[in-house]
């Protein structure tokens, strides 16, 4: 897929998940195989011994590896749901302005789930399939801006969301439009338009 469809997938655990797969189920072959080419050696049962404690530690320090996050998504829940989103300052505040406010994010879905407010995307630097800079980025981020003035809207930037590298970081941001703060926080700022 990142070949011939979409540059920007990425290399992580859920896309790797079937060659994992893969590789276990080679690795057991492999291990069968040694099991039967050391019942001719004259040491077998040593060989045995080792073979079986060795593939008891693999599935011992997964199966704690495994058990601690199992754990620790319990009690501090994952992606959104996660505590650190769920006592987000800057949601919360957003929670008490208008609801017809014009609202524009690097995190529009984190906002529709938690704070239940429809929310314009920061216009995309880069092509996510292509990973090329859109030609047109720099008069969306304008349009963007005038949208804002017009409509007394909202910069909302979250610095939790820090796996959408297609948009402009907060520093680019200030770069292009004149930005006052509203609210501060730890997990990102608000930002309305300079008067």
């Amino acid at each position: 897929s990142i070949s011939f469809f979409d540059a920007g997938t990425p290399l992580d655990i859920r896309v790797l998940a079937p060659l994992f797969t893969a590789c276990v189920v080679v690795v057991c072959w492999l291990i069968h195989r040694f099991w039967q080419a050391v019942d001719v050696l004259r040491h077998a049962r040593y060989w045995h011994l080792v073979v079986s404690c060795g593939c008891s530690l693999f599935v011992l320090v997964h199966s704690l590896g495994s058990g601690y996050a199992a754990w620790k998504s319990h009690q501090d829940g994952l992606g959104y749901a996660s505590r650190q989103w769920k006592q987000s300052v800057v949601i919360n505040y957003l929670k008490s302005q208008p609801e017809d406010i014009l609202i524009y994010s690097n995190a529009a879905d984190a906002l529709l789930l938690l704070a239940h407010r429809c929310t314009r995307g920061i216009p995309a630097k880069l092509n996510t399939a292509t990973k090329q800079e859109q030609s047109d980025y720099s008069r969306a981020i304008q349009k963007m801006g005038e949208q804002l003035a017009q409509h007394n809207g909202l910069l909302v930037y979250f610095r939790l969301v820090h796996w959408r590298n297609y948009l402009l970081s907060e520093q680019e941001l200030f770069q292009s439009l004149p930005l006052e703060l509203v609210i501060q926080a730890d997990d990102g700022a608000i930002y309305k338009m300079r008067d």
